[in-house]
């Protein structure tokens, strides 16, 4: 099923787990994807949708690195570090937050979803001050579902994942 207006979506962490799972259910229904990523390279030999998508490089932890996110784009799915929550861990992901926060308001984003398990690993400080420092964005911050620990560990079918993926890709509306 395709949605009727084409909406611009964009996927950090597309070379994550979460990532490679939502992006075929993304296209899947019709919506334009920028994937923001490292390594194109890696990318484009990991995924089978290189061709469909529009892709931009940069580290959220060198700003510098960031290439400009494409102006016209409705939704934000912010999908990095998710499975790496530690308190050690959370300056960096509290600086790719910022920075990513800092290249999304020169966009028109309307919505903001951001995913974690944090909730479910004893590591809710984090995870909350993770969402007020998204929360500073422009767009609309949707939390998004939680998302249970087993969903990411191998071995894991693509199929079981894909009631999530859509329900996942209905916070775009």
């Amino acid at each position: 099923m395709r949605v009727a207006l084409s909406m611009k979506v964009l996927i950090t962490g597309a070379n994550g787990y979460i990532g490679i799972c939502l992006l075929p259910v993304l296209l899947e229904k019709g919506y334009e994807v920028v994937c923001l990523v490292r390594d194109k390279l890696r990318f484009k030999e990991n995924s089978d949708f290189g061709d469909q998508v529009k892709i931009i490089t940069g580290d959220l932890l060198k700003e510098s690195s960031i290439e400009a996110f494409p102006t016209d784009i409705d939704a934000a799915y912010y999908l990095l570090n998710t499975q790496h929550w530690s308190k050690d861990f959370f300056p960096l992901m509290a600086l790719s937050a910022h920075n990513f926060v800092q290249a999304l308001d020169k966009t028109q984003c309307k919505r903001l979803i951001f995913l974690s398990i944090g909730k479910q690993i004893n590591c809710l400080q984090p995870h909350q001050q993770l969402q007020q420092i998204l929360g500073r964005a422009k767009a609309a911050l949707t939390i998004g579902p939680a998302i249970p620990k087993w969903y990411l560990m191998w071995p894991f079918h693509l199929f079981k994942f894909k009631g999530v993926a859509n329900q996942i890709t209905r916070l775009t509306l």
